[in-house]
């Protein structure tokens, strides 16, 4: 018999972290103060790794998780996102509902996200970037899933990149 709490799904992974920053928001505010110095640039429900670095532009929340020496620049929107470590986030790029893996990059200008709609199978659509990938400047992807250490040169809708 399947165990109902088990994420099945990729896509569940940002509601459970919603709902785990929820939790501790509501009963242990301490998990925030340990990592977040940057509370003029967040909403609410965000966790910030210390050895993150942060442009004071960008504008990061609600519902994020940013880790480990992850480089965000100027300008740049995240929003309903877990940024896994190593990651950078060039100008004014945009990540909404989206998983971006560990040492990738986002060039500048560049759009990743999903719409959280339904898809056919009923599940909800994001975007999911493996380890290493790199998406060039001036790029969206939306609701794609990304294999590692790819490099996405063109836009991409609702496709698997292999």
């Amino acid at each position: 018999m399947k165990d109902p709490s088990m994420i099945e799904l990729l896509s569940s992974a940002l509601l459970c972290s919603q709902k785990y920053l929820q939790h501790y928001r509501l009963h242990d505010l301490s998990i925030y103060n340990r990592g977040n110095k940057r509370a003029d640039i967040t909403e609410k429900n965000v966790l910030i790794d210390p050895r993150a670095e942060i442009d004071p532009t960008a504008k990061i929340g609600p519902n994020c998780i940013i880790g480990e020496g992850v480089r965000i620049g100027p300008g740049v929107r995240i929003s309903n996102s877990i940024i896994l470590d190593g990651v950078s986030i060039d100008a004014s790029a945009c990540v909404l509902n989206s998983i971006i893996g560990w040492n990738s990059i986002i060039g500048s200008w560049s759009r990743v996200e999903g719409t959280l709609e339904k898809s056919p199978e009923g599940t909800e659509r994001i975007s999911i970037l493996g380890v290493g990938v790199t998406v060039y400047p001036e790029v969206m992807i939306r609701n794609c899933s990304v294999l590692p250490y790819n490099k996405i040169h063109e836009n991409v809708i609702n496709d698997t990149i292999l």
